[in-house]
């Protein structure tokens, strides 16, 4: 399988009055496109700092991140932004959803960023529009893409928030507790769904959660232990 994502020695620290707080510990970390890998551990242990890190949302404190051999942290801040934007998509335990907007609105955010991209300028909003109604359907929510996410429920709500982060065909998704704001009937699932892109889509996940059930339908499971990465067999 081909490398698509490859961490080394990454180190981070962080300053509360006065004190450093080291949270990773040199932890090293590959992943191969097209699966799904998931980070446990507790909470507390890094698992969302490093799914920042990984998606160029925060820089290390030491270390290197290579996302398709691009070693994120040389990047200059446009440059990352532009590579977040294009490359990487995120879902989050809380959906960040606009309440003013409809689903498809939603959905499209991410590629109206990119109308004015000069790769990306034969782009239309209207074509765009009609994606987001497409990855609206195919995440199972092609009656609701008029409405807005206060008449969803958040198994709906974060539903809409995977197809915004596909909207722009990203090489990868960064999944930060995805199921952990969902009952268990919806944990399984939005856990479903995932797995139904990840065989029809070839797309790629790294999943935290501290549900250590969840992690078990993956391909690989990673425990951050001591700041550093452990593969846990299946």
């Amino acid at each position: 399988m081909r490398e698509i994502l490859k961490a080394k020695d990454i180190c981070k620290s962080y300053f509360e009055a006065g004190r450093e707080l080291t949270v990773l510990k040199g932890l090293n970390l590959e992943v191969n496109k097209g699966e799904i890998v998931f980070v446990v551990g507790h909470s507390g242990v890094g698992k969302s700092t490093l799914l920042h890190l990984l998606g160029a949302l925060e820089k290390p404190t030491a270390g290197e991140s290579y996302l398709n051999g691009v070693n994120l942290y040389k990047l200059k801040e446009q440059e990352r932004a532009k590579l977040r934007n294009e490359k990487v998509g995120f879902v989050f335990q809380f959906y960040h959803l606009l309440p003013e907007f409809t689903a498809w609105e939603n959905v499209m955010m991410p590629a109206l960023i990119t109308i004015n991209n000069p790769d990306r300028a034969g782009q239309k909003t209207a074509v765009i529009k009609e994606k987001a109604i497409k990855m609206l359907e195919e995440v199972g929510l092609g009656e609701r893409v008029n409405h807005r996410p206060s008449q969803l429920s958040g198994g709906e709500e974060q539903r809409v928030a995977i197809a915004r982060a596909l909207i722009n065909d990203p090489e990868i998704v960064f999944a930060d507790e995805p199921t952990g704001n969902l009952d268990t009937e919806n944990s399984r699932s939005i856990m479903q769904l995932i797995r139904g892109l990840n065989r029809r889509r070839k797309q790629t996940f790294v999943i935290a959660t501290h549900q250590e059930k969840l992690g078990e339908s993956g391909d690989r499971m990673i425990r951050i232990v001591d700041g550093k990465a452990i593969e846990e067999g299946k």
